[in-house]
């Protein structure tokens, strides 16, 4: 019996774990940014309810008085 051969599964499996590492950084830097935008899209939510809450809500208010009509 001849014996195997087994550097092309070991070659594999290294760059196979080269690969997730890379992709865990990749997802790193991802969720950092998702992060970022999430908190941006909060300031922006919050900038503009204070912007309306200053007008009193005029929409809301409109909305309100109609289903009251109802």
């Amino acid at each position: 019996m001849e014996p195997k051969d087994f550097s092309n599964t070991f070659n594999r499996a290294r760059q196979e774990i080269r690969y997730a590492r890379g992709l865990g950084r990749k997802r790193q830097i991802i969720n950092r940014q998702l992060e970022e935008l999430h908190s941006i899209h909060m300031e922006m939510i919050e900038g503009a309810v204070q912007a309306k809450e200053a007008q009193g809500f005029p929409e809301a208010n409109q909305l309100i008085d109609h289903i009251r009509a109802l």
